[in-house]
């Protein structure tokens, strides 16, 4: 683990599989200074890890819940505003 977090041996593991580099000081290097990264880059300050980490009761609910609600607004049978908010509030419920 301690080798994957130096610098070098993590800049080539993220940039091989195409995941975002763990250290911050890594997105002044191709390919994270790209355009296609810049919002995923821009977002370090404010965002989590991963949400199953942080909110382990998130798997389930997406799948149990979330799916279903994206599935209805798919075939038209909620509107896409009220899939998102009903998203949105099953997401705050969860995190409390």
């Amino acid at each position: 683990m301690t080798f994957l977090m130096e610098d070098e041996p993590n800049y080539e593991y993220a940039k091989a599989l195409g995941l975002l580099p763990a250290r911050k000081a890594l997105t002044n290097r191709p390919p994270y200074t790209e355009p296609s990264y810049s919002g995923f880059v821009n977002s370090f300050p404010f965002s989590i890890i991963n949400p199953y980490l942080v909110y382990p009761g998130w798997g389930g609910k997406l799948d149990s819940e979330g799916a279903p609600l994206f599935q209805e607004a798919m075939v038209g049978k909620i509107s896409a505003k009220e899939c998102l908010d009903k998203f949105a509030e099953m997401l705050t419920k969860n995190m409390m």
